[in-house]
């Protein structure tokens, strides 16, 4: 009976030194680098030093539990110097208020390297709302990144996105999307404020031409050559050229920037910067930068903007447009003068 129990024991103490020492502890002298995947994934020699089922353990750091290792069976090969897992999840508790879970149906541990990877039917959860999906998931404690190259998919309470290749930065927050990036943002109170909508589009201004800019309440549609997100800052970024749709208008820009409302949820603010382009039924717009400010229910358009409606234009320094009043200002500098033109428009008989 006490060898069985010290047997026990050894094999809890062996699997969670090495798990946690892969996910927690930073080596700070020279590190081998072996290609992850092919470390990890090559066919066993002999049969498992050690194994386990059943496997749970927690981590405490002054009192609070900061780590939480599950898994159905452990094998511990010390020859190969690696552990493997089946149906593993690790979760991290390293910011209070919420935690990021990673599991899917095998996994395996580089003892050496301190890597991990988790296979097949792998699922990322942050926060308990948001949810991503992939196949493949490397873990590295040098760069304390999790990352891919496979597709991904994500959805949330506020954002859905699928792209291909991924890297997230656990201590900065910082996540990137390499490509193919489709993403879909909604606003919360879409449906309340239909009605609103439906008055706003009644009032027209004839020299601005932003018939329903508010519409921008509704969901935004978003493709883009990748996606950067930052937490902390709260703001997503779609760079490499980004398009967006919304209720039949279409923006257009060379990197279009997010700022999300972390009070109230939804948009805050969208910035586009270069090359940018408005379409919005008669109306089109041009400009170096462009600012929908959801706070104040403005929209500005800044360096060399121009707005065409019809034939009817309007150009100057920078082009502010109220969506709460429907009034447009236009203002100019000695370089850049104000300058509208109207054509009027031809009478029938």
């Amino acid at each position: 009976m006490k060898q069985a129990r010290l047997i026990l024991g050894i094999v809890a103490i062996l699997i969670a030194v090495g798990i946690v020492g892969a996910l927690i502890f930073r080596d700070t002298g020279e590190e081998e680098e072996p290609a992850i995947i092919e470390e990890m994934s090559k066919p066993a020699k002999d049969r498992a030093t050690i194994e386990a089922k059943g496997l749970k353990h927690t981590e405490s750091k002054d009192g609070k539990v900061i780590l939480e290792i599950e898994a159905g069976n452990a094998e511990f090969y010390k020859d190969e110097e690696r552990t493997t897992f089946d149906k593993i999840m690790v979760t991290f508790f390293y910011k209070e208020e919420y935690q990021l879970k990673l599991r899917g149906d095998t996994g395996s541990l580089n003892n050496k390297a301190k890597n991990i990877v988790i296979k097949d039917n792998v699922v990322v959860s942050f926060a308990d709302e948001y949810k991503l999906e992939t196949d493949t998931l490397n873990y590295s404690t040098k760069t304390d990144e999790i990352t891919t190259d496979s597709p991904v998919v994500a959805s949330g309470p506020e954002m859905n996105f699928t792209g291909k290749g991924l890297t997230f930065n656990l201590a900065k927050e910082e996540l990137h999307v390499h490509s193919n990036v489709v993403a879909d943002l909604t606003k919360k109170g879409d449906e309340e404020k239909k009605d609103k909508d439906k008055k706003k589009e009644e009032k027209k201004d004839s020299i601005g031409g932003f018939d329903t800019v508010s519409s921008l309440d509704s969901p935004l549609h978003i493709r883009s050559g990748n996606f950067y997100g930052n937490r902390t800052g709260s703001y997503i970024r779609f760079g490499k050229g980004a398009h967006v749709t919304y209720e039949g208008a279409t923006l257009t820009a060379g990197a279009i920037t997010v700022y999300l409302d972390g009070e109230n949820g939804g948009v805050s603010k969208i910035v586009a910067v270069g090359n940018v382009k408005l379409k919005q039924k008669e109306m089109t717009a041009t400009c170096g930068k462009l600012v929908f400010d959801y706070k104040n229910n403005k929209l500005s358009l800044t360096r060399n903007p121009v707005v065409w409606r019809g034939d009817d234009m309007v150009k100057g320094d920078a082009i502010t447009y109220d969506l709460t009043t429907n009034k447009s200002i236009v203002t100019s500098n000695e370089k850049n003068r104000a300058h509208l033109t109207i054509y009027p428009k031809e009478e029938e008989f």
